[in-house]
């Protein structure tokens, strides 16, 4: 009898990998994006809003997620798809951050 192997996604994997993706993410003096760690590039994103993190994270690695119930066949499946779902966190707070920029959005939230 072969040995089976339980391997599931691990929600905490997701945001550890989101997280530091995140943070890897410079624009250089002319505001062109890149991942890199030049003299001339500085963080894209700094500070870091841990609490819309979280929030996004709260929201997007739900218990009730699909892909966390399903049980792989191997570890590397799962790696597979935490690093698709980390993707997504990384694509969502990074929209957000950039919608935060827009002067229109910002006067927006002024009159809030």
């Amino acid at each position: 009898m072969e040995p089976t192997s339980r391997a599931y996604p691990m929600r905490v994997f997701v945001k550890h990998r989101a997280k530091e993706h995140i943070k890897s993410l410079t624009y250089d003096m002319r505001g062109d994006y890149s991942t890199g760690e030049t003299a001339s590039h500085r963080p894209l994103y700094s500070p870091f809003d841990e609490r819309l993190f979280e929030d996004i994270a709260a929201t997007l690695l739900s218990p009730n997620r699909p892909e966390f119930r399903h049980q792989c066949k191997s570890r590397q499946e799962a790696a597979a798809i935490e690093s698709q779902i980390a993707a997504e966190l990384v694509d969502i707070y990074t929209q957000i951050k950039l919608k935060q920029r827009d002067p229109l959005i910002q006067m927006l939230n002024a009159l809030l």
